[in-house]
């Protein structure tokens, strides 16, 4: 048995309900219930007062005790006791994400290596209808379409999109699980097209990317960390690429970047900083992760620096800069943004507020996941920041904006 499965089944042992007569046969909602809890009680690391295993044992009564009058006892049921053990710790980096949000969040953050779909990322304006493209993968289906950042997705399959945003996500969500989908799109300027769509494996990763906003103004868009490892050395080479083209100042847009490896945000930050550094606090170590002079690595109690990753050619541009963000930047792209505060102007909304703390995702058998709060984060003084940035210069990142042909 491995060491996972003993667990779960550890958990599911101990939490047996002796004399209450309800049942703990197997189950679509036990099963649910007990891998979730599994991951929530190994991983969980967040400022919440109670841990997750002081409330498995209550909520797995009160699934065993549905399942007697159900012989079937669905993954509902499961899913609804792990949602609210989860409000229970009054976390809000800690949920349940359902298999649509899961698939669009992995689809953001990518690094996955594989997957089957078009290429192309979406969000709903709040003030307009359809969805707007926000970015679009190299290679993919949409990419050989020329859809491009700020087409307007208007009907799919000849029927217009929900005015309500759920109503929305539905219908897109439905869509990408067929074997071919015809979007009506908008570009500003341009007339209405129909474009043909079949989704179709192709590689995850959303690379760093440089083009010029204007002669001499660089822009370095960042949409994920991840993968670990690979993100940093080419924000470093693409920093280096606009240095020797005459770039005198830099804009890094991590708007709608979602986080991913810390070793990676941190060296990106080392392409304008010197140093860059952040204390890691789980419940049960202190870690000190730590970029300097192209090495990122983990400072020992010795302050002996245990290398993560080792930059061949480490850039490090010393002109002005500004860091765009939005209220989906979040993780370490927030704690990118806070480290070019005062180096430079962070312009954009207040982002979504997990600067305090760092998250991991589990995949869930039933195609959902969790994001679970993992540890907290301190600054290199050992003290905890702000769990949002707050923009230097305050600018609404408008979707209808972007829509009119303006980013």
């Amino acid at each position: 048995m491995t060491g996972r499965r003993f667990l779960v089944a550890w958990v599911a042992a101990t939490l047996a309900i002796a004399g209450s007569g309800a049942a703990t046969a197997a189950s679509p909602a036990l099963d649910l219930f007990d891998e979730a809890t599994y991951w929530l009680v190994l991983g969980y690391g967040g400022h919440s007062d109670v841990h997750p295993r002081d409330l498995v044992r209550e909520r797995r009564v009160a699934v065993a005790e549905s399942c007697t009058s159900d012989p079937v006892c669905p993954e509902a049921i499961g899913i609804d006791a792990v949602q609210r053990l989860i409000a229970q710790l009054d976390d809000g980096h800690t949920s349940y994400l359902d298999p649509e949000a899961f698939a669009r969040l992995r689809t953001a953050l990518g690094g996955d290596g594989s997957a089957r779909g078009i290429g192309l990322m979406v969000r709903a304006p709040s003030n307009g209808l359809g969805l707007v493209v926000v970015d679009v993968l190299p290679g993919g289906p949409a990419a050989r379409q020329d859809l491009r950042r700020g087409d307007r997705v208007m009907a799919i399959g000849g029927a217009f999109l929900p005015a309500l945003a759920r109503g929305r996500w539905e219908t897109w969500d439905g869509a990408l699980r067929a074997e071919s989908v015809t979007i009506l799109v908008l570009r500003a300027g341009a007339k209405p097209r129909e474009v043909l769509l079949e989704p179709e494996p192709m590689a995850t990763d959303r690379e760093a990317t440089l083009s010029w906003a204007e002669p001499e103004v660089a822009l370095l868009r960042i949409p994920s960390f991840l993968p670990a490892l690979r993100v940093a050395p080419r924000v470093h080479a693409l920093v280096a690429e606009a240095t020797a083209a005459g770039a005198t100042a830099i804009i890094v847009d991590v708007r709608d970047n979602p986080g991913g490896a810390l070793t990676d945000c941190l060296a990106a930050s080392g392409a304008f900083i010197a140093h860059a550094s952040r204390r890691v606090v789980s419940r049960l170590v202190t870690s000190h992760v730590t970029y300097e002079g192209g090495v990122v690595g983990i400072r020992t109690s010795t302050d002996t620096l245990v290398p993560q990753l080792t930059l061949d050619e480490p850039a490090r541009f010393d002109g002005p800069i500004a860091v765009v963000v939005n209220g989906a930047s979040a993780s370490c792209a927030e704690f990118l943004a806070l480290d070019q505060q005062g180096r430079g102007l962070v312009i954009g909304e207040q982002t979504a507020g997990v600067a305090d703390s760092t998250t991991a995702f589990f995949a869930l058998p039933n195609g959902a996941g969790l994001q679970v709060t993992t540890a907290m984060v301190q600054n290199a003084g050992g003290s905890t920041d702000a769990s949002s940035v707050m923009p230097d210069v305050p600018v609404d990142d408008d979707l209808m904006v972007l829509a009119n042909g303006i980013d």
